[in-house]
Parts: C-alpha cells; sequence; structure tokens
C-alpha cells in the first residue's frame, strides 16, 4: 500500500521506548506509543481553564462577552475523567498484544480476513473465533463530558506513527459517530473510509471502495476489515451508539456486523452513547458483555454531596467554575447560591456552565454587574427554559422520562453568548445611545407609549414626565418607567381642554416633536401611526422595551 507521506496528517516517526509489561516486550506497535501519562500529568492533560485575568473585570462590555467564550471548553478533571483516560490507554496497548508486525498472529488475522472474503463468506462469529477483546461503553447523561473526555487524551497520542524501518504506518485510534438513522451498515464503513480519508489525504479511501456506487455489503466489510489491520488500527471509538435505536429493525445487524469485524480482527472498541444506548447494547448477551469494562461506570449527574453526606465533586467544580466571574462586581460563592445553582442543573456539568456564562452576561447587559440569586432564577426561567423538563425528570429520579433527552445541549455556548452579544448591540445603537435631553428622548419615547397602549396625547405627556424625573439613565430606563406609570394606581396628568385648542397646529419650526404627524393626519386623513412611520418616529416596539 502505497501512500505519499508528504500530505499524511498529523504523522511522526516512530520513536521506541521500552516496555516493562512482559507481553508489551517486543511490540514495536506498543513501544511506538507515548509513555503512560502518571495521575498528575493526565490531570494536566484533561484539565481547561480560560484565559482569567481580574483586570479583565474593567474591559467593556462588548470585550467581556467574548471572553466569556473562554468557558466553551472549560473542564475539571475528577476521578471519573481519570479512569477513563486510563482504561483507553490500556485498551489501546492491550489490543496490540498479539499484533506485532509480521508476526504468526497478525498474518494469520490478515490470512483468515482474506479467506472469508474469497470464499464469500460474512463476518459473523464462529464458535472457534478468537475471544472478544478488551472492548467498553461509555454510557450516560449527556452533558457529563464524554466524548470530550475521550477527545482530549487521545490528542495525546498521535493519528497516524510511520515506522520507516519496517515500512508501515499505524493508526493507534480512529473515531467515527453512527450515522444519525442508524440503520446501514455501509453508511458505517463510509465513515471509517473518510475518517482515515483525513489521515491519508491522497489516499481516496471511500472513493476507491465505494467505486460503482453499491458495493456488497459483505465485499465492503471484508474491504474495511483488511484496511484496517494493513494500517494497524488500535482502538476504534464509536460515539453516538444511541443512532442505533432509530432503526429497530436494522439496528441489531448493524451492531452485530459492527462487532463482529472488531472481533474478528482483534481491534478493542469503545462505544459511547447517551442512556438510551443502553437498550442498543443489551441487544442480547454477546453484546451486552463486550459493553462492561473495569474502570467505565455510568456517568450520571454529579451528587450534591459525596456518599457520606460530605461536600462532594460537585463542590469542588463550583468552586473553581466561581472564579471565572468577568462582572465588574464579583462575589463569593456563598452556600444559597451553591443550593440554587444545583436545583438549577442537578449536577450536569454542561448546564451549570451555560447558566454561569448566561447570568454574567445578563447582568453585564442589564447594568446589574453581580451575580445573585433573583437574576440566576430569572436566566434559569428565561434563557435555559428549553431544559426545565431534563431538570424536573432529574429532579424526580424518572429514568423513563431521561431516556427522553438524548441532547441537553441543542445549542452551544458559542450561539448563547453571540446572541448576547447581538442583544447588546442592539441595545447600545438606540436604547442606551439616546439618553434624556437629546432632542429624540421624549418624541421616541412617546412612539414607545403609544405602541404601550396609551392615546398620542397622553404619551407624550408622560414621556416628558419621564424626562423631568430625571431617573431615566437611557431610553431603556425611560420605557421601563413610562410602562412602570401604566401600572399604578395614581392618574396621570393630561392638558387641559384650553390648552388642547390652544396648541399649535404648525410644526415646522419643531421638527422633532411627534404632535407633527397628528397635525398631519388630520389634514390629510390618514391614522397617526402612518404619520408617524412616515416622519420616522415610530421603530419597532420590541427595540423599545426589550432587554
Amino acid at each position: 500500500m502505497q501512500i505519499n507521506r508528504t500530505t499524511t496528517a498529523s504523522i511522526v516517526e516512530a520513536v521506541y521506548a521500552d516496555q516493562r509489561i512482559p507481553h508489551y516486550v517486543g511490540n514495536p506497535l506498543i513501544s511506538a506509543l507515548p509513555v503512560s501519562l502518571d495521575e498528575d500529568d493526565l490531570f494536566k492533560t484533561l484539565l481547561r481553564n480560560p484565559a482569567f485575568d481580574e483586570e479583565q473585570r474593567q474591559w467593556k462590555t462588548h470585550e467581556r462577552l467574548q471572553m466569556l467564550l473562554g468557558l466553551t471548553h472549560f473542564m475539571v478533571p475528577f476521578e471519573a475523567h481519570i479512569a477513563l483516560a486510563r482504561v483507553l490507554d490500556a485498551m489501546m496497548r492491550d489490543g496490540y498484544v498479539g499484533r506485532a508486525p509480521f508476526s504468526k498472529e497478525h498474518n494469520e488475522i490478515i490470512q483468515r480476513t482474506y479467506a472469508r472474503r474469497q470464499a464469500g463468506e460474512g463476518l459473523q462469529l464462529a464458535p472457534s473465533d478468537p475471544t472478544p477483546q478488551h472492548s467498553a461503553s461509555l454510557i450516560g447523561l449527556s452533558g457529563m463530558g464524554k466524548t470530550t473526555t475521550v477527545k482530549r487524551f487521545l490528542k495525546t497520542v498521535p493519528n497516524v506513527i510511520h515506522h520507516r524501518e519496517l515500512g508501515i504506518y499505524q493508526v493507534p485510534w480512529l473515531h467515527i459517530e453512527m450515522t444519525s438513522d442508524g440503520k446501514s451498515v455501509k453508511a458505517l464503513m463510509a465513515a471509517i473510509l473518510k475518517a482515515l480519508d483525513k489521515l491519508f489525504p491522497d489516499s481516496d479511501f471511500y472513493k476507491t471502495h465505494f467505486a460503482g456506487g453499491k458495493p456488497g455489503v459483505s465485499s465492503l466489510l471484508m474491504s474495511v476489515s483488511l484496511l484496517m489491520s494493513k494500517l494497524h488500527v488500535g482502538l476504534l471509538v464509536v460515539d453516538e451508539v444511541q443512532n442505533l435505536a432509530n432503526s429497530p429493525k436494522a439496528k441489531e445487524t448493524v451492531m452485530s456486523e459492527l462487532v463482529s469485524m472488531t472481533n474478528d480482527l482483534e481491534v478493542p472498541i469503545l462505544f459511547i452513547g447517551t442512556n438510551k444506548a443502553a437498550k442498543v447494547l443489551g441487544l442480547d448477551l454477546r453484546q451486552g458483555r463486550r459493553a462492561a469494562a473495569p474502570g467505565i461506570g455510568t456517568w450520571g449527574a454529579m451528587p450534591r454531596t459525596s456518599e457520606d453526606g460530605q461536600p462532594g465533586e460537585w463542590v469542588d467544580f463550583m468552586n473553581v467554575m466561581w472564579k471565572f466571574q468577568w462582572v465588574k462586581k464579583p462575589c463569593e460563592l456563598t452556600e444559597d447560591l451553591l443550593t440554587l445553582f444545583y436545583e438549577c442543573t442537578q449536577g450536569v456539568i454542561d448546564l451549570a456552565i451555560k447558566l454561569f456564562v448566561s447570568a454574567q452576561a445578563r447582568a453585564m447587559i442589564d447594568e446589574s454587574e453581580q451575580l445573585t440569586e433573583a437574576l440566576i432564577t430569572k436566566v434559569f426561567a428565561s434563557d435555559l427554559k428549553f431544559v426545565h423538563p431534563m431538570v424536573k425528570a432529574l429532579q424526580e429520579g424518572d429514568l423513563e422520562s431521561l431516556a427522553k433527552f438524548e441532547d441537553i445541549a441543542p445549542f452551544g455556548l458559542d450561539d448563547l453568548v453571540n446572541e448576547m452579544a447581538r442583544r447588546y448591540k442592539a441595545k447600545r445603537t438606540f436604547l442606551h445611545s439616546t439618553k434624556p435631553g437629546d432632542d429624540e428622548f421624549t418624541s421616541r419615547l412617546a412612539v414607545a407609549g403609544i405602541a404601550l397602549g396609551m392615546d398620542p396625547e397622553q404619551a407624550q405627556e408622560v414621556a416628558e414626565a419621564v424626562e423631568r424625573d430625571g431617573k431615566a439613565k437611557n431610553m431603556l430606563d425611560a420605557a421601563k418607567q413610562m410602562a412602570d406609570k401604566l401600572s399604578t394606581p395614581r392618574k396621570v396628568a393630561t392638558p387641559k381642554a384650553a390648552a388642547l385648542t390652544s396648541a399649535p397646529r404648525d410644526f415646522s419650526d419643531r421638527p422633532l416633536d411627534y404632535r407633527r404627524a397628528i397635525a398631519l393626519a388630520q389634514e390629510h386623513g390618514t391614522t397617526v401611526f402612518e404619520q408617524l412611520q412616515r416622519l420616522g418616529f415610530a421603530r419597532p416596539v420590541l427595540e423599545l422595551v426589550a432587554v
């Protein structure tokens, strides 16, 4: 197999390290892997903190909103994350045992696969086939960092290792996602070929093996198997396994073919999925056994306290995250705030980060610049309402309802922060730029009053009263005060009838007086609102009153 290494992605030349584990000795595929990390190094590898400095709290609002994006990849590794990294490391190394290049065992694997292809046989397991390899599943609630942890660990291992003296390439790991419909073995094989194409761009494996458009499933399985064997794939990670449940008729076939193929190649496989994937992995006894592995349990939400009632990992996580406050008035993490955050997120990491970011963004935009219980409650009710059913299910321990929530993150932090930045920009362009004393202040505020249901005369009178009060910082504050006056029982003073009848009808010397619209409406027989629009006084209501 000829590969142009000048365009091969992320290739490194093999450097061999001495091995102490007896069954690892003498295997270049294992010796070329990076040395296993100790606990401290694993922690540092998985830890992700944003670039934060307390001086940033004095930056402009739009800059601080963008700094919040630094929490997109925030992660504090805990026991489960470290244990998962350990299992992945062991799976990759153990999977190469008995597969040293040019060894008798490796040649037997290739010969067996080739012979089955020539005979037109499938890859179904026979009683004499090898014992299933050490494979596992990582199943649990979405938003707890399963895929993130796997990807971060795998990045410590090269994508491709070139063994110059042996004339071979080694792919230590391959990460693919199950197709959304979960019903096609061909689609799964296509995903593997496309993943390899990213590593070996000039080879175009997908085009080669799908030549003619409709290769047979059996032939395609054999071709992909031989290719994975020749490229010495060490670990296959199959993500989004729950998608198999979307195709009740085909899920058993797809799962069986995948498991059989990796068994035949003696390649370990890690399944990643939400709780919905548990039904898929439990299709039969053989697949259920493969889903079990020491060191990996089901990932649920963080408990509020440890088993002995002491503060647990949730408290540690919150204490670390709470340091990254870009609001101008940072506050301490009190017991009440800690409790409120848990009530709103139920220990789901992704939810906690989103609520923390959303609350800060709201505090910046409304200029309160401080995280309070009232603000967090308000943000949870409005910005995170899409997860309310899931949070309720977690609170009640309703496992059946939880199984329906495959994804708690319909949009990422970048979308959330960008939406907040858009609101801030819109607010700054009009609501904050127009202030009491400006020529257009009362006219624009009167338009807001009309939109709120006031008659034009009353709207102008209330707008002038709000400006005289001198409490409004900008148009946003003024609109809120106008709304408050509408909800206040006390009667707002209106001009006397005599004053109205004697009011000037010619406003040519007062171009910013909205009453021009009243006179023009009477003169031309149109509505006041139509004249307000023509004069440029009528603006979208949301632009006047929305936060």
